[in-house]
C-alpha cells in the first residue's frame, strides 16, 4: 500500500542551509527533485521574495550547493536548476533506496516541509531507520495510506481516476485555470470529446479528490 506523508526537516539538516538562514524572507519551492550522478540531488527550484543577484550571491557561499543556473523568471519568482551535495543525505536516500517521489518541497528560514509518496510502508520505515542511524530529523506530521495496488514507481495521481487526471491536466495545459481563461468549458469539452455536463462533473470530482487528499489531509488512524 502506497503511503503519502507530510514531514518537516530543520533547515540546518537539509539543503540551502546558509542561503535560507542568511536570507530570512526567501521562500523556495521544489518544482522537480531527482537523483543525479555521483550521489547528488538535482532539483529545479522556484525562488521568491528576493532578487536573482542576492540569491545567487548567497548560493555561491552555500556548502550544500555545488552548481546553480537561472533558467527563467519574472518580476516575482525565478526558476533555478541546481546540484545539491551529498550533505543532502535524506532526500537522496528517499529517492534512490526508498523509491519515493517528492511531490512538494518548500523551504524557508523555518525549515523544509516535504510531501512525499512512498511505494509502501516498508519504504517509509526504511527512511525512518535511515534518519535514526544518521542522527537526522524527519518529523512526520501527517500520514495517509492510499490504494492497495499502486503503480510502481509511485504516481503523482494520488486518488484520481485516469479520466480525472487526464481532464485536470488537459484543462491546466489548455489554460482553463489561467486568469483570464484561454479556453472555455465548452471548448475544453470539445477538445476532450465529452459533453459539457460530463466535463463539469469530472472537474468537480477531481477537485474534490485533490482537496480531500492534499488540502484537508486527515491523519490516517
Amino acid at each position: 500500500m502506497s503511503t503519502l506523508i507530510h514531514a518537516n526537516i530543520p533547515v540546518e539538516e537539509f539543503a540551502l542551509t546558509e542561503t535560507l538562514q542568511g536570507l530570512s524572507q526567501v521562500i523556495v519551492e521544489g518544482e522537480r527533485i531527482v537523483a543525479g550522478p555521483n550521489n547528488t540531488v538535482m532539483p529545479l527550484i522556484w525562488v521568491r521574495e528576493t532578487t536573482p543577484t542576492v540569491f545567487e550571491n548567497a548560493v555561491a557561499e552555500d556548502s550544500t550547493v555545488t552548481d546553480d543556473r537561472l533558467l527563467i523568471g519574472d518580476e516575482e519568482r525565478w526558476l533555478y536548476e541546481m546540484r545539491w551535495t551529498t550533505n543532502v543525505r535524506l532526500v537522496l536516500d528517499m529517492l534512490t533506496n526508498a523509491m519515493a517521489l517528492v511531490l512538494d518541497a518548500v523551504g524557508s528560514k523555518d525549515g523544509w516541509n516535504l510531501r512525499v509518496l512512498f511505494p509502501n510502508r516498508d519504504a517509509l520505515s526504511s527512511t525512518n531507520e535511515f534518519c535514526q542511524d544518521h542522527g537526522l530529523t524527519f518529523e512526520i506530521t501527517h500520514v495517509r495510506h492510499l490504494d492497495p495496488d499502486p503503480p510502481h514507481p509511485p504516481s503523482p495521481r494520488i486518488g484520481l481516476t485516469d479520466a480525472q487526471y487526464k481532464t485536470l491536466t488537459e484543462a491546466y495545459e489548455q489554460g482553463y485555470f489561467d486568469v483570464p481563461r484561454r479556453i472555455t468549458l465548452s471548448e475544453l469539452a470539445t477538445e476532450l470529446d465529452i459533453s459539457h455536463q460530463a466535463l463539469s462533473e469530472r472537474l468537480r470530482r477531481g477537485h474534490n479528490v485533490l482537496i480531500k487528499d492534499i488540502l484537508i489531509f486527515k491523519e490516517n488512524e
